[in-house]
Protein backbone atom coordinates (compact mmCIF):
# COMPACT_ATOMS: atom_id res chain seq x y z
CA UNK A 1 0.00 0.00 0.00
CA UNK A 2 1.70 3.13 -0.84
CA UNK A 3 0.38 5.09 2.42
CA UNK A 4 3.14 3.27 4.20
CA UNK A 5 5.47 5.97 5.32
CA UNK A 6 9.35 6.18 5.16
CA UNK A 7 11.55 8.56 5.80
CA UNK A 8 14.70 9.33 5.04
CA UNK A 9 15.39 11.90 7.33
CA UNK A 10 16.07 9.49 10.05
CA UNK A 11 20.39 8.89 9.64
CA UNK A 12 21.88 6.88 12.31
CA UNK A 13 22.88 9.85 14.45
CA UNK A 14 19.18 11.00 14.98
CA UNK A 15 16.86 9.26 17.05
CA UNK A 16 13.37 9.51 15.90
CA UNK A 17 10.98 12.11 17.35
CA UNK A 18 9.56 11.41 20.40
CA UNK A 19 5.77 11.26 20.36
CA UNK A 20 3.69 13.32 22.73
CA UNK A 21 1.69 10.26 24.33
CA UNK A 22 2.59 6.72 23.34
CA UNK A 23 -0.64 5.10 23.96
CA UNK A 24 -3.74 4.64 21.73
CA UNK A 25 -5.90 7.24 21.92
CA UNK A 26 -9.76 7.49 20.73
CA UNK A 27 -10.56 10.43 17.97
CA UNK A 28 -14.03 10.93 16.23
CA UNK A 29 -14.40 12.01 12.64
CA UNK A 30 -15.41 15.45 12.78
CA UNK A 31 -15.90 15.98 9.12
CA UNK A 32 -15.40 14.77 5.99
CA UNK A 33 -14.78 16.75 2.77
CA UNK A 34 -14.39 15.47 -0.75
CA UNK A 35 -11.55 17.03 -2.25
CA UNK A 36 -11.71 14.85 -5.45
CA UNK A 37 -13.34 11.92 -7.07
CA UNK A 38 -9.95 9.90 -4.87
CA UNK A 39 -9.03 11.92 -2.51
CA UNK A 40 -11.07 12.63 0.57
CA UNK A 41 -9.82 14.80 3.55
CA UNK A 42 -10.83 13.44 7.24
CA UNK A 43 -11.21 16.26 10.49
CA UNK A 44 -10.48 14.39 13.53
CA UNK A 45 -11.16 15.19 16.93
CA UNK A 46 -10.37 13.66 20.24
CA UNK A 47 -13.42 11.84 21.89
CA UNK A 48 -11.34 12.31 25.13
CA UNK A 49 -10.93 16.56 25.72
CA UNK A 50 -7.20 17.41 25.85
CA UNK A 51 -5.16 20.53 23.99
CA UNK A 52 -3.44 18.81 20.64
CA UNK A 53 -0.22 19.33 20.41
CA UNK A 54 1.48 21.38 17.88
CA UNK A 55 3.57 18.84 16.00
CA UNK A 56 5.94 19.62 13.19
CA UNK A 57 4.47 20.22 9.90
CA UNK A 58 4.94 17.35 7.22
CA UNK A 59 4.75 14.96 10.06
CA UNK A 60 2.24 12.07 10.04
CA UNK A 61 -0.44 10.39 12.11
CA UNK A 62 -0.45 5.98 12.63
CA UNK A 63 -3.87 4.75 13.01
CA UNK A 64 -4.53 1.13 13.81
CA UNK A 65 -8.05 -0.08 12.38
CA UNK A 66 -10.39 -2.48 13.08
CA UNK A 67 -11.66 -3.65 9.46
CA UNK A 68 -14.32 -6.42 9.12
CA UNK A 69 -13.06 -10.03 7.66
CA UNK A 70 -9.14 -9.18 8.91
CA UNK A 71 -7.84 -11.03 11.63
CA UNK A 72 -5.62 -8.52 12.73
CA UNK A 73 -5.80 -4.97 13.25
CA UNK A 74 -4.48 -3.04 10.40
CA UNK A 75 -2.11 -0.31 11.25
CA UNK A 76 -1.53 2.52 8.70
CA UNK A 77 0.36 5.97 8.61
CA UNK A 78 -1.51 8.90 6.64
CA UNK A 79 0.35 12.45 6.79
CA UNK A 80 -0.90 15.57 8.78
CA UNK A 81 -2.38 17.82 5.52
CA UNK A 82 -2.92 21.26 7.63
CA UNK A 83 -0.56 22.95 9.83
CA UNK A 84 -0.03 22.76 13.51
CA UNK A 85 -2.48 24.77 15.81
CA UNK A 86 -5.47 23.58 15.18
CA UNK A 87 -8.48 22.05 16.91
CA UNK A 88 -8.34 19.06 14.72
CA UNK A 89 -6.01 16.99 12.90
CA UNK A 90 -6.67 16.41 9.12
CA UNK A 91 -5.53 13.87 6.85
CA UNK A 92 -6.22 13.59 2.98
CA UNK A 93 -6.87 9.54 2.10
CA UNK A 94 -6.50 8.70 -1.67
CA UNK A 95 -8.17 5.79 -2.71
CA UNK A 96 -5.80 2.96 -3.76
CA UNK A 97 -7.32 0.60 -6.46
CA UNK A 98 -6.15 -2.57 -7.87
CA UNK A 99 -2.94 -2.18 -10.05
CA UNK A 100 -3.86 -1.25 -13.40
CA UNK A 101 -1.28 -3.41 -14.43
CA UNK A 102 -2.36 -6.58 -11.79
CA UNK A 103 -6.02 -5.71 -11.98
CA UNK A 104 -6.18 -9.37 -10.26
CA UNK A 105 -4.66 -7.68 -6.60
CA UNK A 106 -7.11 -5.96 -4.40
CA UNK A 107 -7.17 -2.20 -4.08
CA UNK A 108 -5.86 -0.26 -1.13
CA UNK A 109 -6.76 -2.28 2.09
CA UNK A 110 -7.06 0.81 4.62
CA UNK A 111 -8.26 3.88 1.88
CA UNK A 112 -11.29 1.75 0.66
CA UNK A 113 -12.00 0.93 4.26
CA UNK A 114 -11.98 4.76 5.23
CA UNK A 115 -13.56 5.79 1.72
CA UNK A 116 -16.56 3.06 1.80
CA UNK A 117 -17.28 2.56 5.78
CA UNK A 118 -15.93 5.40 7.94
CA UNK A 119 -18.24 7.70 8.56
CA UNK A 120 -18.84 11.37 10.50
CA UNK A 121 -19.07 10.84 14.11
CA UNK A 122 -16.96 7.64 13.90
CA UNK A 123 -14.53 6.45 15.99
CA UNK A 124 -10.49 5.27 15.42
CA UNK A 125 -7.97 4.57 16.89
CA UNK A 126 -4.80 7.25 16.75
CA UNK A 127 -1.08 7.20 17.82
CA UNK A 128 0.87 10.45 18.09
CA UNK A 129 2.25 12.38 15.69
CA UNK A 130 5.68 11.45 14.32
CA UNK A 131 8.19 11.38 11.61
CA UNK A 132 11.23 13.46 11.31
CA UNK A 133 10.29 14.72 7.92
CA UNK A 134 9.44 18.29 8.74
CA UNK A 135 10.59 21.26 8.78
CA UNK A 136 12.95 22.43 11.43
CA UNK A 137 12.32 24.35 14.12
CA UNK A 138 14.95 27.16 15.31
CA UNK A 139 15.93 27.92 11.51
CA UNK A 140 16.03 30.06 8.78
CA UNK A 141 13.22 29.38 6.76
CA UNK A 142 13.37 31.70 3.64
CA UNK A 143 14.37 29.88 1.25
CA UNK A 144 12.39 26.97 0.57
CA UNK A 145 11.52 24.44 -2.28
CA UNK A 146 8.56 21.96 -1.69
CA UNK A 147 7.41 19.60 -3.88
CA UNK A 148 4.52 17.57 -4.16
CA UNK A 149 3.42 14.60 -6.67
CA UNK A 150 0.23 13.30 -6.34
CA UNK A 151 -1.19 12.28 -2.62
CA UNK A 152 2.75 13.37 -2.00
CA UNK A 153 1.24 16.77 -1.47
CA UNK A 154 0.05 16.24 1.42
CA UNK A 155 2.96 16.34 4.25
CA UNK A 156 4.57 19.66 1.81
CA UNK A 157 0.74 21.12 2.29
CA UNK A 158 1.14 20.82 5.71
CA UNK A 159 4.60 22.54 5.50
CA UNK A 160 3.32 24.90 3.19
CA UNK A 161 -0.54 25.94 5.78
CA UNK A 162 2.37 26.70 8.36
CA UNK A 163 4.63 28.97 6.48
CA UNK A 164 1.41 31.06 5.92
CA UNK A 165 -0.29 30.70 9.02
CA UNK A 166 3.27 31.88 10.76
CA UNK A 167 3.85 34.56 8.17
CA UNK A 168 6.02 34.04 5.31
CA UNK A 169 8.70 36.87 6.26
CA UNK A 170 9.69 39.38 3.52
CA UNK A 171 12.79 39.17 1.47
CA UNK A 172 11.93 35.26 1.35
CA UNK A 173 11.95 32.83 -1.42
CA UNK A 174 9.86 30.17 -1.11
CA UNK A 175 8.38 28.23 -4.15
CA UNK A 176 5.81 25.22 -4.38
CA UNK A 177 5.54 23.06 -6.96
CA UNK A 178 2.47 20.52 -7.41
CA UNK A 179 2.30 17.65 -9.70
CA UNK A 180 -0.63 15.98 -10.89
CA UNK A 181 -2.36 14.46 -13.79
CA UNK A 182 -5.14 17.01 -14.41
CA UNK A 183 -7.95 19.20 -13.08
CA UNK A 184 -10.31 16.01 -12.58
CA UNK A 185 -7.32 14.62 -9.73
CA UNK A 186 -6.33 18.46 -8.40
CA UNK A 187 -6.82 18.81 -5.08
CA UNK A 188 -6.80 22.14 -2.63
CA UNK A 189 -7.12 24.01 -6.12
CA UNK A 190 -8.67 27.12 -4.37
CA UNK A 191 -6.44 27.01 -1.75
CA UNK A 192 -3.40 26.83 -3.17
CA UNK A 193 -4.53 29.88 -4.94
CA UNK A 194 -5.58 31.61 -1.97
CA UNK A 195 -2.49 31.00 -0.21
CA UNK A 196 -0.12 32.61 -3.26
CA UNK A 197 -2.24 35.36 -3.94
CA UNK A 198 -1.82 36.60 0.01
CA UNK A 199 2.35 35.58 -0.06
CA UNK A 200 4.24 38.34 -2.07
CA UNK A 201 7.01 35.93 -1.72
CA UNK A 202 5.62 32.47 -2.52
CA UNK A 203 5.79 31.33 -5.64
CA UNK A 204 3.34 28.21 -6.90
CA UNK A 205 3.24 26.20 -9.83
CA UNK A 206 0.73 23.69 -10.50
CA UNK A 207 1.74 20.85 -13.01
CA UNK A 208 -0.39 18.93 -15.35
CA UNK A 209 0.91 15.93 -16.47
CA UNK A 210 -1.76 14.77 -19.28
CA UNK A 211 -4.03 17.86 -19.36
CA UNK A 212 -8.10 17.46 -20.23
CA UNK A 213 -9.97 19.39 -22.21
CA UNK A 214 -11.27 21.45 -19.58
CA UNK A 215 -8.31 22.56 -18.46
CA UNK A 216 -6.71 26.00 -18.60
CA UNK A 217 -3.10 26.80 -19.15
CA UNK A 218 -2.52 29.44 -16.83
CA UNK A 219 -5.89 29.39 -14.77
CA UNK A 220 -5.99 25.63 -14.04
CA UNK A 221 -2.11 25.19 -14.28
CA UNK A 222 1.31 26.81 -14.76
CA UNK A 223 3.52 24.12 -16.75
CA UNK A 224 2.29 21.30 -19.04
CA UNK A 225 4.55 18.48 -18.05
CA UNK A 226 5.93 16.80 -14.44
CA UNK A 227 8.20 17.97 -12.10
CA UNK A 228 11.44 17.50 -13.01
CA UNK A 229 14.82 18.76 -12.40
CA UNK A 230 15.37 20.14 -15.75
CA UNK A 231 11.82 22.26 -14.82
CA UNK A 232 13.52 23.21 -11.32
CA UNK A 233 16.52 24.57 -13.40
CA UNK A 234 14.64 26.49 -15.65
CA UNK A 235 12.32 28.21 -13.21
CA UNK A 236 14.19 28.29 -9.93
CA UNK A 237 16.93 31.23 -9.82
CA UNK A 238 19.86 28.87 -8.16
CA UNK A 239 20.16 26.02 -6.27
CA UNK A 240 20.54 27.26 -2.89
CA UNK A 241 17.59 26.37 -1.34
CA UNK A 242 16.29 23.89 0.98
CA UNK A 243 14.34 20.72 -0.78
CA UNK A 244 11.30 18.95 0.71
CA UNK A 245 9.26 16.91 -1.88
CA UNK A 246 7.29 14.08 -1.85
CA UNK A 247 5.77 11.81 -4.38
CA UNK A 248 5.82 8.41 -6.39
CA UNK A 249 9.10 6.53 -5.98
CA UNK A 250 10.95 6.99 -9.41
CA UNK A 251 10.03 10.65 -9.14
CA UNK A 252 11.83 11.00 -5.92
CA UNK A 253 14.62 9.26 -7.72
CA UNK A 254 15.41 11.35 -10.27
CA UNK A 255 15.72 14.71 -7.95
CA UNK A 256 17.57 12.84 -5.31
CA UNK A 257 19.84 11.90 -7.76
CA UNK A 258 19.54 15.16 -9.79
CA UNK A 259 19.90 17.32 -6.95
CA UNK A 260 22.99 16.29 -5.65
CA UNK A 261 24.42 16.19 -9.22
CA UNK A 262 23.19 19.81 -9.45
CA UNK A 263 25.13 20.54 -6.74
CA UNK A 264 23.07 20.60 -3.68
CA UNK A 265 24.17 19.74 -0.25
CA UNK A 266 23.02 16.34 0.92
CA UNK A 267 21.63 17.61 4.15
CA UNK A 268 19.53 20.50 2.42
CA UNK A 269 17.79 17.64 0.23
CA UNK A 270 14.69 16.20 2.37
CA UNK A 271 12.19 13.49 0.87
CA UNK A 272 9.20 10.95 2.32
CA UNK A 273 8.62 8.11 0.38
CA UNK A 274 4.91 6.22 0.85
CA UNK A 275 6.18 2.88 1.03
CA UNK A 276 9.25 0.77 0.65
CA UNK A 277 11.95 3.70 -0.47
CA UNK A 278 13.55 3.34 -3.90
CA UNK A 279 15.66 6.60 -3.22
CA UNK A 280 18.64 6.44 -1.40
CA UNK A 281 21.22 8.42 0.07
CA UNK A 282 24.82 8.76 0.01
CA UNK A 283 24.89 8.79 3.53
CA UNK A 284 23.02 5.10 3.60
CA UNK A 285 24.77 2.19 5.83
CA UNK A 286 27.95 1.49 4.16
CA UNK A 287 28.04 -2.01 3.35
CA UNK A 288 28.95 -4.80 6.06
CA UNK A 289 32.70 -5.73 5.50
CA UNK A 290 31.06 -9.44 7.12
CA UNK A 291 28.17 -10.80 5.39
CA UNK A 292 25.57 -12.13 8.07
CA UNK A 293 23.20 -15.21 7.22
CA UNK A 294 19.42 -14.21 8.16
CA UNK A 295 16.75 -17.27 8.05
CA UNK A 296 13.25 -16.25 7.94
CA UNK A 297 11.54 -19.15 9.42
CA UNK A 298 8.32 -18.54 7.55
CA UNK A 299 9.68 -18.94 4.04
CA UNK A 300 12.23 -20.98 5.37
CA UNK A 301 14.80 -18.92 3.30
CA UNK A 302 18.40 -18.34 4.49
CA UNK A 303 19.90 -14.91 2.46
CA UNK A 304 23.19 -13.10 2.83
CA UNK A 305 23.04 -10.05 4.57
CA UNK A 306 25.39 -7.72 3.05
CA UNK A 307 24.50 -4.33 4.64
CA UNK A 308 23.12 -2.82 1.14
CA UNK A 309 19.43 -2.18 2.57
CA UNK A 310 18.10 -0.10 5.22
CA UNK A 311 16.63 -2.46 7.01
CA UNK A 312 15.61 -6.34 7.67
CA UNK A 313 12.05 -5.18 6.30
CA UNK A 314 13.67 -3.86 3.16
CA UNK A 315 15.77 -6.63 2.78
CA UNK A 316 12.90 -9.33 2.93
CA UNK A 317 10.95 -7.32 0.60
CA UNK A 318 13.98 -7.39 -2.00
CA UNK A 319 13.88 -11.01 -1.92
CA UNK A 320 10.05 -11.28 -2.35
CA UNK A 321 9.94 -12.12 1.48
CA UNK A 322 6.02 -10.77 2.84
CA UNK A 323 6.54 -9.47 6.05
CA UNK A 324 3.95 -8.15 8.31
CA UNK A 325 4.66 -3.78 8.77
CA UNK A 326 2.84 -0.89 9.54
CA UNK A 327 4.46 2.26 10.18
CA UNK A 328 8.10 1.46 8.91
CA UNK A 329 9.79 3.60 11.46
CA UNK A 330 9.31 1.95 14.91
CA UNK A 331 6.39 3.28 15.98
CA UNK A 332 3.53 0.53 16.22
CA UNK A 333 5.37 -2.34 16.87
CA UNK A 334 3.53 -4.30 13.80
CA UNK A 335 6.44 -5.67 12.07
CA UNK A 336 7.82 -7.45 15.36
CA UNK A 337 9.44 -10.78 14.70
CA UNK A 338 10.82 -13.47 17.68
CA UNK A 339 14.68 -13.41 17.24
CA UNK A 340 15.21 -16.93 17.84
CA UNK A 341 18.43 -16.69 17.30
CA UNK A 342 21.39 -13.54 17.22
CA UNK A 343 21.23 -9.79 17.51
CA UNK A 344 20.01 -6.59 15.43
CA UNK A 345 21.09 -3.44 15.60
CA UNK A 346 18.74 -0.39 15.63
CA UNK A 347 19.71 2.41 13.25
CA UNK A 348 17.34 5.07 15.12
CA UNK A 349 15.45 5.12 18.21
CA UNK A 350 12.34 3.24 17.92
CA UNK A 351 9.53 4.82 19.73
CA UNK A 352 7.58 1.56 20.25
CA UNK A 353 9.29 -1.31 22.66
CA UNK A 354 9.43 -4.79 21.64
CA UNK A 355 8.55 -7.36 23.65
CA UNK A 356 11.62 -9.78 24.90
CA UNK A 357 12.91 -12.01 22.72
CA UNK A 358 11.57 -9.84 19.65
CA UNK A 359 12.74 -7.33 17.17
CA UNK A 360 11.30 -4.24 14.71
CA UNK A 361 12.22 -5.13 11.55
CA UNK A 362 11.50 -2.12 9.88
CA UNK A 363 13.89 -0.14 12.05
CA UNK A 364 16.80 -2.70 12.33
CA UNK A 365 19.36 -4.58 10.65
CA UNK A 366 21.38 -7.72 11.51
CA UNK A 367 24.61 -7.41 14.27
CA UNK A 368 25.08 -11.61 13.94
CA UNK A 369 23.59 -14.28 12.14
CA UNK A 370 20.14 -14.26 13.00
CA UNK A 371 16.68 -16.48 12.88
CA UNK A 372 13.48 -14.59 12.60
CA UNK A 373 10.16 -16.20 13.09
CA UNK A 374 6.54 -14.84 13.09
Amino acid sequence: NVFQHLSTETPAKKPLLVPVWNDEKFFHVDKIVIESDQVHSFYLKPVEKFNLPNYKPGQFLTFRFDIPGQEKSVVRCYSLSDAPGNDYFRISVKRIPAPRKKPELPPGLSSSFLHDHVKERDQIKVLAPNGNFCLPEGRNLNKIVMIGSGIGITPVLSMLNHLDKTGIKSGSDIWFFYGVRNGSEQIMKQHLKKVAEANKYLNLHVCFSAPGEQDTLGEDYHIAGRVSLDLLKKTLPGNDFDFYFCGPGPMMADLAEGLDAWGVADERIHFEAFGPSTVKRKSAPAKAANQFQVKFDQSAKTLAWTGEHESTLEFAEANGITLPFGCRMGNCGSCSLKLVKGEVHYLTAPSFTPEEGYCLTCSSVPASDVELAT
